[in-house]
């Protein structure tokens, strides 16, 4: 099931390539024709999007679609540039670590999950399977 996500969701990921406030998601979708559904709820109707392939990891992508281009480098304050290797790195130690406790992790904070993770391999001077331990650790 695909998951649809507010402009303030999508803004909050600080996906690379996507703005990091709500209105200028909002601005993005319009001009770019994202897919969305209305929701109503407490405090009117709002615009849930579908995400377009071109902004999600390639393990969630539809095996269909164009690949994504390779993206080179570790994410450096002000730029979108992305360790592949370390996100997809964090991503199957979050899975791994959901099927080893036979547990899930709730969908609205799996994204945090895997970036708090992301984030601390980038940061980390030890190895990988150190610092996935540290963080999964903390998850209980």
């Amino acid at each position: 099931m695909e998951k649809l996500l507010s402009a303030s969701e999508i803004a909050a990921l600080k996906i690379p390539g996507l703005p990091t406030t709500r209105a200028a998601v909002n601005v993005m979708a319009k001009r770019d024709g994202w897919e969305f559904e209305l929701a109503t709820g407490i405090g009117g109707t709002r615009r849930l999007y579908r995400l377009p392939a071109k902004y999600l990891p390639p393990s969630t992508q539809d095996s269909q679609q164009r690949p994504a281009a390779p993206v080179v480098g570790t994410i450096v304050r002000g730029s979108s540039q992305v360790d592949m290797h370390k996100l997809e790195l964090a991503i199957k130690a979050v899975d791994t670590w959901e099927q080893t406790r036979d547990a899930k992790i709730d969908a609205d904070r799996r994204p945090a999950v895997i970036t708090v993770l992301y984030e601390f391999l980038v940061k980390s001077e030890g190895s990988d399977d150190a610092a996935i331990d540290v963080v999964l650790r903390a998850l209980g």
